[in-house]
């Protein structure tokens, strides 16, 4: 369940505010204990894939085939665009996805659900979008946050390299696309 106040029309009104005039908003404690900590467990449960590809990335993923009905109807009352994708990425010491000049997104929204317990910021693995080479977002890994970030076609992204103090904690988010 989403906590109850973001549910509120004048919390709602104030999210559409800040995403009207910065393009992103980061919400905290956003889920109830008991829906974060069943979706942290599913997210452990899944078979992950590993990718590398030494100019462009490392870091492993997962398909998300569970619900996340709870969120969209949370999200419709924000904007009015369609789920697309949800997928599901661990990055730890070392994993990186570094900006890609050809790849950008698309019209819409990125929304990130960070599932990261004990993250440290001097351990690096922040997103960053960035238009036109000027970041207009960079988000840290805050347990429980949901960041929602308004995309266009120049928009790209990045996940700062994972450094030696991360150890051996992962950053766990979704990623869910919607356009």
């Amino acid at each position: 369940m989403v906590n109850e106040v973001y549910e509120s029309e004048e919390v709602l009104g104030l999210i559409k505010e800040r995403l009207g005039e910065e393009g992103c908003v980061q919400l905290q404690d956003f889920l109830q204990k008991d829906t974060l900590d069943k979706m942290v467990l599913l997210c452990k449960e899944r078979k992950v894939k590993r990718v590398w590809r030494p100019l462009e990335c490392l870091y492993s993923f997962f398909e998300w085939k569970d619900s996340v009905k709870e969120i969209q109807v949370f999200l419709g009352k924000v904007f009015n665009k369609s789920l697309k994708s949800v997928r599901g990425y661990y990055f730890e010491w070392r994993d990186y996805l570094l900006l890609q000049d050809k790849k950008g997104e698309e019209e819409g929204y990125v929304v990130l659900l960070d599932l990261t317990s004990g993250w440290e910021k001097e351990a690096g693995g922040y997103s960053s979008f960035l238009e036109d080479n000027v970041e207009k977002a960079r988000i840290y890994p805050v347990i429980n946050s949901l960041s929602i970030v308004k995309t266009t076609k120049k928009t790209k992204c990045l996940v700062k390299y994972v450094n030696h103090k991360a150890e051996k904690r992962r950053r766990l988010f979704l990623e869910l696309k919607f356009f």
